[in-house]
């Protein structure tokens, strides 16, 4: 929908007028989405314990490899955000092919923070 939007901003009207019609049309989208989603605590506050929790929800199969791992490193919302392809290995994922199926569903978490983070612009925004 937001891309829909920003893609129909684009007729008519000069530069400047599309750039900030632009911009107030997926601000206004992204603004409706943050309402309605009611989005959940953010990835980078989660505890060790949330990460376990996710990690057996999202590779119950990488769970028992990655739990002792996780608790021994610390590894928080936040850090979990920031693992590489490098660091699974070290945490004893060694699969190629295991490490790209967790790498894809760290980026949807990167992705939703970064939604999270729009929403608070947002709302700080609105308020004012």
């Amino acid at each position: 929908a937001l891309q829909q939007v920003c893609k129909t901003s684009l007729v008519g009207g000069s530069r400047r007028k599309f750039e900030a019609s632009w911009f107030f049309s997926c601000f206004r989208v992204l603004s409706v989405f943050c309402r309605t989603m009611g989005l959940s605590q953010r990835t980078s506050s989660w505890s060790v314990e949330q990460v376990l929790k996710w990690v057996q929800e999202q590779h119950p199969e990488h769970m028992s490899t990655l739990q002792k791992a996780i608790i021994k490193h610390d590894i928080s919302g936040r850090a979990l955000l920031r693992l590489k392809e490098y660091h699974l290995e070290l945490l004893g994922v060694e699969d190629e092919e295991h490490q790209q199926e967790i790498l894809q569903d760290l980026l949807l978490l990167r992705i939703e923070e970064e939604i999270n983070e729009l929403c608070d612009i947002c709302a700080g925004r609105n308020a004012k």
